[in-house]
């Protein structure tokens, strides 16, 4: 042990075998290593094949502090499950290398107060290593948190409840206040038997799906046949962890081929579908149909008989929810005398009736949810998540002022989408001044997307942009791909939600000098890829 460096892993976990030594047996090998910064020591590794059994690594009492861990990366990706003596669930951080040359990454594990715990280790089912453990004392407490992201989390990308466990632990801590989890697809519902929707994914195109699509489409109906609890767990092991949960669904995502996602209620009803100007069908439900939000009341309805702490609408991607179809172009020409074919798509009065048709369909939902609420003896949140711009929301109909005004909606999380057709996305677009004087003085809490394809430098702008127009903090879409696969930046996070200067983390990649012996910094082996 060095200083504040632990080092020899491997004697400390008492692995004896070098990876040089071949032995046919599964066990837990050990790697001398060098850093071109001067740390030395032994890492232990494993491969992805095999049982190999958990270790143990005695932590000094140090009180306060932050604890660093350092990794091999061996290829691309690296991973290992970590967890302190007496807790219940492990927590998995993946390391990315670096174009597939072997070095050392540290990443931000958690802050914890020490008193001689064990660190318990565990293989994660790819090549796992543990290189060594840094532990920075904490002299003073960050203040209370007084920011917190929101983040959206994809209901079809694992095959089992411990790899839920594992994804929901790793951003669990600080960073995420809400964790908002798809439960559907427009109606197609993965993880709950429905009365109301399609029951999960559809396998009716075969050979036609990429293999990708083809397996989560087996493993989404597999989990769901094999949990019929699965949602009451996720929801009660995300409050275990601190965070919110609400229940998510992408409102227009009804007809989605290549995923096997096909709405059959979609499928039997092409009258409801939204239509151009031109009469060609949009792959949209149309929520002028009265018959489309009353399907869709149901199906909430059937969503809050479980413990969610709110509902969140993905509208951003989803629009338009009414476009130039008979159902709303005959209450247009009822209304004004006029068929809307034959004005201009942006004339007010099509947006002013579009928007109310839209308002209305979510007051319907507020009142649900408020119903609801009442017979639990708790409110249920409302959240949308919608576009970048004031124009280009009340353009699709939806009316942020009067849903803000009305407290219908209790969040807003705002993407950098337009929705025009040249798939601008970007964080650029959002307009902060005009969302920040939206919810001004009101009990509506505001969070722009926040994007980083960096190591974290853009992330204090975006949050100083956000906070200094009243957000409440970020909005992250996709969380899984802003944990530590990223370490660099999910530690810039951490600083700026706690308010730890400075925001920005430094690199933490440690390149080797040598590694089992061999020199690698002159000539690191490579395989080629």
């Amino acid at each position: 042990m060095q200083d504040k460096w632990l080092t020899d892993v491997a004697g400390l976990c008492g692995v004896q075998t070098r990876t040089t030594d071949l032995s046919p047996e599964t066990s837990w090998r050990y790697m001398p290593y060098e850093t071109m910064d001067g740390i030395k020591g032994t890492m232990i590794i494993s491969s992805a094949v095999g049982y190999f059994r958990d270790l143990t690594l005695p932590l000094p009492s140090v009180g306060p502090c932050r604890i660093y861990i350092g990794i091999g990366c061996f290829g691309d990706f690296t991973r290992i499950k970590l967890r302190l003596g007496g807790e219940s669930q492990w927590r998995l951080l993946r390391g990315r290398g670096i174009n597939w040359f072997p070095e050392c990454i540290e990443y931000l594990y958690r802050e914890a107060d020490l008193h001689g715990q064990l660190l318990e280790i565990r293989n994660a089912q790819e090549i796992s290593t543990l290189a060594w453990i840094r532990l920075e004392p904490m002299t003073e407490r960050p203040a209370d948190q007084k920011y917190h992201c929101v983040a959206t989390m994809d209901g079809y990308w694992t095959d089992t409840l411990a790899t839920y466990y594992d994804r929901i632990a790793s951003f669990a801590g600080g960073n995420i206040g809400r964790l908002q989890f798809c439960l559907g697809e427009s109606d197609v519902v993965s993880h709950f038997t429905t009365k109301v929707g399609t029951n999960g994914f559809n396998t009716m195109f075969g050979s036609h799906m990429t293999r990708l699509h083809h397996d989560i489409t087996l493993q989404v109906n597999k989990l769901r046949e094999e949990e019929p609890q699965l949602v009451p767990k996720l929801i009660d092991f995300t409050h275990r962890h601190g965070m919110e949960f609400y229940g998510s669904i992408r409102l227009g995502a009804c007809y989605m081929p290549g995923l096997c996602n096909y709405s059959e209620f979609f499928q039997k009803h092409p009258e409801y579908h939204c239509k151009t100007r031109n009469g060609t069908p949009v792959a949209r439900l149309s929520f002028a149909k009265p018959e489309v939000r009353n399907h869709f009341l149901q199906l909430f309805d059937e969503m809050t008989d479980f413990d969610l702490d709110g509902l969140n609408l993905i509208l951003m991607r989803s629009v338009p929810l009414i476009a130039f179809e008979p159902a709303f172009c005959n209450a247009f020409h009822e209304k004004y005398g006029v068929s809307p074919l034959e004005i201009p798509e942006d004339d007010p009065r099509i947006i002013s009736l579009r928007s109310n048709m839209i308002t209305d369909f979510l007051r319907d939902i507020r009142k649900l949810l408020d119903d609801k609420g009442k017979k639990r003896g708790r409110r249920f949140g409302f959240s949308i998540d919608v576009l970048a711009t004031p124009a280009a929301n009340h353009f699709f109909g939806l009316d942020l002022e009067t849903l803000v005004a009305e407290k219908i909606i209790d969040s807003l999380e705002v993407d950098g989408a337009l929705m025009k057709r040249n798939h601008d996305e970007k964080i650029a677009n959002i307009d902060y001044a005009y969302f920040g004087k939206l919810c001004a003085r009101t009990d509506c809490r505001w969070y722009p997307k926040g994007e980083d394809n960096g190591g974290g430098e853009q992330f204090p702008k975006m949050f100083n942009d956000a906070v200094s127009n009243g957000a409440s903090g970020l909005f992250l879409w996709d969380v899984c791909d802003h944990t530590a696969v990223w370490p660099r930046r999910w530690e810039t996070l951490t600083n700026l939600m706690r308010g730890v200067e400075p925001a920005v983390a430094p690199e933490r990649l440690h390149l080797l000098r040598t590694l089992d012996g061999f020199d690698y910094d002159q000539f690191t082996p490579h395989n080629g890829f």
